[in-house]
């Protein structure tokens, strides 16, 4: 059974001191790309500025697109862009930002584990 790679992607609109994200990502139907999604990184503005990042969902033959949309979103909520721009549109403090790494720091390891728990079922 061939199984068709789904790009989708999360645009960010910035307005004023805002970010706006659409209800709805794009969707374009690709067999040899992954889906790009943007994570924030600090701006001059208080605003995050995107970084590609990838996330990746296969598609079955038969398979709803709303469910593949469904999925994809719940990958962009796991790696934590939207949680990032939400909590940094704003300026931090270098106590807010020591924070904000450690707690980076654990959900990096958190994902290195769950990928090698992954890998050894595999």
């Amino acid at each position: 059974m061939f199984k068709k790679l789904v790009c989708l992607a999360v645009s960010t609109l910035a307005v004023g001191s805002q970010a706006f994200m659409p209800s709805l990502p794009m969707v374009k139907i690709s067999s040899s790309a992954a889906a790009r999604v943007y994570q924030p990184a600090q701006s001059e503005t208080g605003l995050r500025v995107p970084v590609s990042t990838d996330v990746m969902v296969s598609v079955g033959d038969g398979e709803n697109i709303d469910n593949a949309v469904k999925r994809f979103k719940r990958e962009v909520n796991k790696s934590g862009h939207l949680l990032d721009l939400r909590f940094h549109r704003y300026h931090e403090t270098n106590q807010e930002k020591a924070k904000r790494k450690a707690v980076q720091a654990r959900r990096k390891a958190r994902m290195l584990r769950l990928s090698l728990r992954k890998g050894q079922k595999l």
